[in-house]
């Protein structure tokens, strides 16, 4: 990973530590990992439980992670199907937020100016 894509050290111990976790859990759900019978199913649910407890931008980078070592399975043989696809995005929108709250006398000043014929003749037209 450092030679090929240049990675920093540290970058590559949070990919590490992600494909311990995963192949860890996959090893202990009956005592035996078998990695022929991995799904998509099997990705999304540790992702689910990964993400939950993250931020939003450290939720992306487990995604990263766990795509890279879908990849790096399906190149070395160890797995049959590309996997990596089956890797869900993580929805982010730049500026998102909660909106700030109104005063309830700011609501209503806005309520008392806005018209409300509009929606009344519209129905009125058809």
């Amino acid at each position: 990973m450092e030679s090929e894509r240049g990675l920093s050290a540290s970058t590559m111990l949070r990919y590490g530590n992600t494909a311990r976790r995963f192949l860890t859990e996959q090893a202990m759900a009956d005592g035996e990992f078998a990695p022929y019978g991995l799904t998509g199913a099997d990705l999304n649910a540790f992702l689910l439980r990964e993400c939950s407890r993250v931020s939003a931008g450290s939720a992306k980078g487990r995604v990263a992670e766990l795509r890279s070592l879908m990849r790096f399975l399906h190149l070395h043989g160890v797995i049959p199907m590309k996997l990596g696809g089956a890797v869900p995005p993580v929805g982010g929108w730049r500026f998102a937020s909660v909106p700030p709250t109104m005063a309830t006398g700011d609501v209503q000043r806005l309520l008392d100016h806005t018209p409300r014929q509009g929606s009344a003749s519209a129905t009125t037209r058809s």
